[in-house]
């Protein structure tokens, strides 16, 4: 099959780049066009503040997105994909839709909604679910890493929506098990609010932790404990040297979704030890495969627990969550329950 897929940024570590991957290893032949792969950092900036604003998603254009549209209604033609897989969207508005769908079935990967549909009834959601159902009229399946996200989109009339969860990349994130570690705690992504206070208060008890983001850091006491981003195959082999892989997610997604990390760090073959929510419980056995915190001070509790403990202690748990991970969590598995949820045949 011909799957001209959309985005953001083909980066590695990227949905998109999984996508892409996944999609290409199950035979399909896919070529990409996202607006910021040759793009500097100030001008992707600049351009994702202006997309992703409530303003943008109802509907206003920019000039240089008039130019990327020009660019995907060029290869459409040329091309003549049997889809267009959309991930996240934020760049395309109603015109934009119905002129891709002139040409192909349009499934969207819509990576962020429940951000966006937190407070019911204000009036920045109302205007967000008047174009989103603009949207829908055009989009032939609508896929959500939120089970809870698929009820919504529905009550806004999508013709399909599924569940399709976030995973690993066996090819980037998968590392053997080694036989020794270092006795360290890694957390790496983004430090919204609620990672930094946690962070602030691991640093304090001095516990031996390691800290990758790009953000920019607004206290002295992190700046000294925080070293510089990594993405892809680096982040999978770091976390692989690590006793454990910290996961905290974001305020927004701890009712809603599991995040990347939930995935991706089983798979590099360290201890996963994230949040403890209902979400994360479906993919993960707590205790057996993953280990779970509700309250920070259970965080100290069983950071200091399994620090304290010989390898040979816990890499039984390690395994199997890696395991799961690589046999039921990877973006082949997400892959083709998205062209079966389209039902059209691969070529």
């Amino acid at each position: 099959m011909k799957i001209l897929l959309l985005g953001g940024s083909t980066k590695p570590g990227t949905t998109e780049y999984h996508f892409t991957q996944a999609l290409r290893n199950l035979g399909h032949e896919v070529k990409t066009l996202c607006y910021a792969d040759n793009l500097t950092r100030t001008r992707y900036d600049l351009i994702r503040f202006t997309l992703e604003s409530p303003m943008r998603r109802i509907g206003l254009n920019t000039s240089f997105m008039n130019l990327f549209r020009r660019t995907i209604l060029e290869t459409l033609k040329k091309w003549r994909p049997d889809l267009c897989l959309i991930v996240k969207g934020e760049f395309l508005s109603k015109q934009m839709l119905e002129e891709i769908h002139e040409y192909c079935n349009i499934p969207l990967y819509d990576t962020d909604v429940p951000r966006f549909i937190l407070k019911t009834g204000s009036l920045i959601e109302i205007l967000l679910s008047t174009h989103l159902q603009e949207a829908l009229d055009y989009i032939d399946l609508i896929a959500t890493p939120s089970k809870k996200c698929v009820q919504i989109y529905q009550k806004l009339g999508a013709r399909k929506a599924v569940h399709i969860p976030f995973a690993c990349n066996p090819q980037m994130h998968y590392v053997p098990l080694r036989e020794k570690k270092l006795k360290t705690v890694l957390f790496a992504g983004a430090l919204y609010p609620r990672r930094t206070k946690i962070l602030r208060e691991l640093i304090k008890r001095r516990l031996p932790i390691m800290i990758y983001t790009g953000s920019k850091i607004q206290s002295k006491l992190l700046n000294k404990w925080v070293r510089k981003p990594v993405w892809g195959r680096k982040f999978a082999l770091l976390h692989n040297i690590s006793r454990i892989g910290l996961n905290i997610h974001i305020e927004s997604d701890l009712t809603w979704k599991a995040n990347m990390r939930t995935f991706e760090i089983p798979a590099s073959g360290t201890l996963l030890l994230t949040d403890n929510t209902e979400v994360v419980k479906e993919y993960f056995i707590p205790r057996k495969e993953i280990e779970t915190w509700d309250t920070f001070d259970e965080l100290i509790e069983k950071i200091d627990y399994y620090l304290s403990l010989s390898l040979e202690d816990i890499l039984s748990m390690i395994e199997n969550g890696q395991k799961r991970a690589i046999k039921e969590h990877t973006y082949g598995h997400r892959m083709m329950r998205l062209i079966e949820s389209l039902k059209i045949r691969a070529a």
